[in-house]
């Protein structure tokens, strides 16, 4: 609740309350001060001036105009002063002197229409019909309104003087109304009634063909189309000084003194003057007789007859010690079922006596077919035949008629003749003669049983204590309807199957129909017009559902649609952040440390008296509903971003809001998270890192080159070891052919050694030559060794075929297989005597170029005992560069860790004999 208040404001006792097409809130006092609420602010209406020159009488919104009436000043003592304001326009600046005075002749009789007809009467009998508005220098003018402002043809005279008035509209007629004395006539005046109340009038309306009547004793309702016949007073305590209708349907009839009075329906009944708001604990019908019974505590019995169009009330008073009337059932005398036993009556007059049929307190009894009479009190169940059943007398129930030994409740004979008790034990049936616990999954059914009933198709239908109600058909438990679901309560009081589709079930949560063909369930309480939402008992009269409550008897249409299907108003009333409250506005931009929130909301549900769920969502954290009864949400710690808060309401009938109220958040990132500093640091932390890492990759470079520098060094250092070496071979075996006389032979070696020297001296300038350069040379080479060895020496090269489609792709260093070749000539085949081959074969190893040598010489096992007989063992310098030369090669290659896995030589053996000598090696 807000409260309104204006510092001119002169009286707090507020008479009227309306509201504009223009959303704002008018009221005024009893000093006749006119206020307007408009955005949450209070304005007067009108200046200083306009006050002081218009003595407000009363007002009316009507359409887009604002109406107002006064006191005429003396210059126009015999007419009513009227000035008509457009709603549309700036109220807050109103001038005076911009507002048109209208006069109304009559002083007493003008009157304007509070009920929303379009019309302004006048019933002075001086009124003559020109255009009915004079203006302030007396020439007649017609309104600029129209039709907001029309006459009638004839005026209708009042024949009582009175300072106020009001006309209403029914059916063409007009009913006009001066204090307590109305006046029904016809547009033209031919027909009138009047009419005079014994009781003051405060409003009235007409709703239909009613004419509703708020006075000081209550709700008087007319019926206009019966010369004003009383049909119904309501509310005799209460002094009735206004009435409002809301979009839910509901009435609010403003009290003296007493608050607001809220109907939610008049066709849910209180009948106050039936059961003066006692507790109704039993309730049956005769639908024949068209009776409605009634059992009350401390022995009173009601009967109420309606047969005859109106209800009939009689009051039977039995001896207060008999306490509540549980049950009463008519057969050959009437039977009462009591706190103290069953009380057996033959008449309903006091004077006739009653006999009782000692017990505990009977909870429930019955006629089975046969006649016999079953009792359940507070201890056990009683079986009492036909033949046995004393009218006369008391009479006193043996052991031997125990059937239970239990408190029961509920007892029923289905259609089959078995009896079923439901007892606080459990529920047990009665067949044959025998007495048998109801088992379900093989457990006996332990529920403590409150009402049992049977419908149509055999259904069961067992109402307990605090396990909800279950449907039992052919032994098997069909439905249990719990609070979990759409059920109001576990706690079932009684139950009435109404011969249709419906079984209601009485509950302390309110009352409960279930059409059992359709599964749809519906629920009437407080928030209906029940007095009470503890249901003790129910019945079903002519349509008309009776409920016995715990604050007196309800009645209300079979049929009546209690589903409220208004959509419940949501609103955000209040937003804090880090709990300091801020204006409410539909956006927020936020900052980075402004992100722990508490956001308030409000449905508007009057039905409910406020009881109301609500379901919200955050969309930018998770865009799950959430469901909750508290009007706040909380969200702490929330990170930069963009958020949509949503929130709906939902009324007693499951009914949300048509759209959800929603405030849009932007939580803004601190300055050291924003885009702009993000990129300048990226850009910083990039130049940094692109700055170091070209150092390092300039000094890497630079050390790379030195390495490089070296290995070549080393590499030009190992070949300036082959080129002598070689030479030196080469030296020798000219030395060889000039001892012999072998002339020819000398000047032809001669010729390829030079040749070959060339080839030596242009390769030593590189650091890598191709497969092919080295191939060339490797012949050449090869051709002075066969000379060497007079042509005995079969030698081949062997590349497969990717290696020889690839000759000038693969690069390796000068000088490097020779020495291997010339290794092999003098360690292997020099010793063999005949049938010498060497073989040189590349091939593709991986991303490597692998070359193995093979020769069939004698192997190095018998070379190493030739050398061991020497007085100075050779040692081969050439096998030992090459291998230092291959190790530089892959010393960046951690598959070639050790120099045996690159440079490998091996002997070759042929059933046990060496066969030669195989060296492989990977470039």
């Amino acid at each position: 609740f807000k409260f309104f208040e204006h510092p001119e404001q002169k009286d707090n006792e507020i008479v009227t309350v309306q509201k504009d097409n223009y959303d704002r809130i008018w009221f005024s006092d009893l000093s006749n001060q006119l206020f307007f609420i408009e955005r949450d602010t209070v304005y007067q209406f009108g200046n200083d001036k306009l006050s002081s020159e218009f003595n407000l009488s009363s007002y009316v919104l009507f359409q887009d105009h604002l109406i107002l009436k006064s006191i005429s000043p003396l210059e126009h003592s015999d007419s009513t002063l009227v000035k008509i304001i457009p709603l549309w326009n700036d109220l807050t600046r109103i001038e005076s002197d911009s507002l048109s005075n209208y006069y109304l002749p009559g002083v007493h009789s003008a009157c304007i229409n509070r009920a929303g007809s379009k019309y302004l009467y006048t019933y002075s009998p001086d009124f003559s019909f020109q255009n009915g508005l004079h203006s302030a220098n007396k020439k007649i003018t017609a309104a600029p309104f129209d039709p907001l402002i029309r006459e009638l043809e004839k005026t209708m005279y009042m024949p009582y003087n009175s300072t106020s008035g009001s006309i209403l509209e029914y059916n063409k007629n007009l009913i006009a109304k001066f204090n307590n004395t109305f006046c029904l006539a016809s547009r033209d005046s031919s027909n009138t009634q009047i009419f005079t109340l014994p009781y003051a009038i405060n409003q009235q309306y007409i709703f239909g063909d009613q004419l509703w009547l708020l006075t000081k004793n209550g709700l008087r309702i007319f019926d206009l189309k019966n010369s004003m016949e009383l049909k119904e007073v309501l509310f005799n305590e209460y002094n009735l000084t206004n009435l409002l209708i809301d979009k839910e349907g509901n009435y609010w009839f403003g009290t003296d003194k007493k608050g607001m009075l809220i109907v939610p329906s008049f066709q849910i009944k209180k009948f106050e003057g039936i059961t003066n708001g006692k507790t109704v604990h039993f309730l049956s019908s005769n639908s024949l007789s068209k009776t409605l019974n009634i059992g009350h505590a401390d022995g009173l019995f009601k009967q109420i007859d309606f047969s005859t169009g109106r209800p009939v009330e009689s009051t039977i008073q039995l001896p207060k010690k008999l306490g509540k009337i549980n049950k009463y059932i008519k057969r050959d005398q009437h039977y009462f079922a009591t706190d103290i036993g069953l009380v057996l009556k033959k008449s309903l007059d006091e004077k006739v006596p009653l006999y009782t049929m000692a017990a505990a307190s009977v909870k429930d009894f019955i006629f089975d077919r046969k006649g016999s009479l079953w009792l359940a009190d507070s201890y056990s169940v009683f079986r009492i035949r036909a033949t046995e059943i004393l009218i006369d007398s008391d009479f006193k129930i043996l052991p031997d008629h125990r059937v239970l030994h239990q408190r029961t409740y509920a007892l029923h004979e289905d259609f089959e003749g078995t009896v079923w008790l439901g007892s606080t034990g459990g529920l047990f049936s009665w067949e044959k003669d025998t007495l048998k616990p109801f088992h379900y999954q093989e457990e006996h059914l332990n529920y403590s049983i409150t009402d049992i009933i049977q419908t149509p198709d055999s259904t069961l239908w067992v109402a307990t204590s605090s396990e909800g109600l279950l449907t039992i058909k052919n032994g098997q438990i069909i439905n249990h309807y719990t609070a979990t679901g759409s059920f109001p309560d576990n706690r079932c009081n009684k139950l009435f199957f109404d011969g249709g589709n419906y079984v209601w079930v009485a509950t302390p949560e309110g009352l409960v129909s279930i059409n059992f063909e359709e599964g749809a369930i519906s629920k009437y309480d407080i928030y209906d017009g029940l007095p009470s939402n503890d249901i003790l008992c129910m019945t079903i009269l002519d349509s008309i559902v009776w409920a016995g409550t715990s604050k007196g008897l309800v009645s209300f249409p079979v049929d009546i649609d209690n589903h409220n299907q208004i959509a419940p108003p949501i609103f955000i009333t209040n937003f804090a952040i880090h709990e300091q409250d801020t204006s409410i506005a539909h956006s927020y931009k936020l900052k980075h440390d402004q992100n722990s929130m508490q956001i308030n909301f409000l449905g508007l549900n009057y039905r409910s008296r406020g009881k109301i769920l609500y379901e919200y969502q955050m969309i930018g954290i998770d865009s799950t509903w959430v469901t909750t009864e508290t009007r706040y949400a909380r969200f702490p710690g929330l990170r930069p971003g963009d958020y949509t808060f949503n929130v709906v309401a939902i009324n007693e009938d499951g009914v949300k809001s048509s759209s959800p109220a929603s405030i849009n958040i932007i939580i803004s990132p601190p300055w050291w998270s924003t885009w702009w500093f993000l990129t300048l640091m990226s850009v910083l932390v990039i130049g940094t890192v692109w700055f170091a890492i070209s150092i390092r990759i300039r000094n890497i470079r630079r050390q790379d080159k030195l390495i490089r520098q070296v290995n070549e060094l080393s590499l030009k250092a190992l070949q300036t070891q082959m080129n002598p070496h070689f030479i030196f071979n080469s030296l020798n075996a000219i030395q060889h052919f000039l001892t012999t006389n072998d002339q020819e032979k000398a000047m032809h070696y001669l010729s390829k050694f030079a040749r070959l020297i060339r080839i030596v001296f242009e390769q030593s300038k590189k650091n890598l030559i191709s497969l092919q350069e080295e191939i060339d040379f490797l012949k050449v080479y090869l051709s002075l060794e066969d000379l060497r060895f007079n042509n005995t020496i079969d030698i081949s090269f062997e590349l497969s075929e990717e290696v020889k489609n690839h000759l000038s792709f693969y690069q390796l260093p000068p000088l490097l297989i020779q020495p291997i070749i010339e290794n092999a000539f003098k360690h292997g085949l020099f010793h063999k005597k005949e049938d010498k081959k060497l073989v040189i074969h590349f091939e593709k190893y991986h991303q490597f170029l692998k070359c193995t040598i093979t020769d069939n010489g004698v192997g190095m096992k018998y070379t190493q005992k030739l050398d061991n007989w020497r007085a100075k063992p050779h040692k081969s310098s050439g096998l030992k560069a090459t291998k230092e030369r291959l190790s530089l090669l892959h010393r960046n290659d951690p598959e070639f860790n050790e120099s045996d896995t690159f440079f490998k030589i091996s002997d070759l053996y042929n059933n046990g004999k060496a066969a030669g000598t195989k060296v492989e090696l990977i470039i």
